[in-house]
């Protein structure tokens, strides 16, 4: 009869565990959903930046930098080949 009990015990702690591990793996797929999600929103975020400094480097060398050129040359910055003095 003891024996019986302690098998039913070991049993019953044995399901617990399995339950017990059974959430744990079940928070983890959540963790890692929520991280994948959080991992793919900062690509999308990086991406935008990366496009918006592009975007901003050429409106800078197409709009600027002749500006700034002319503007050295009129204080005689650049010499006439374009380098600077």
């Amino acid at each position: 009869m003891l024996s019986l009990f302690s098998s039913r015990l070991k049993d019953q702690l044995h399901s617990e565990e399995i339950d017990n591990l059974k959430k744990k793996v079940a928070n983890l797929e959540k963790d890692n959903e929520n991280l994948t999600a959080a991992l793919r929103k900062t690509q999308d975020i990086l991406t935008a930046v990366s496009q918006s400094q592009s975007e901003f480097i050429m409106e800078f060398n197409r709009v600027l930098l002749p500006v700034l050129r002319a503007a050295q040359e009129s204080q005689g910055l650049l010499d006439e080949n374009g380098n600077w003095n």
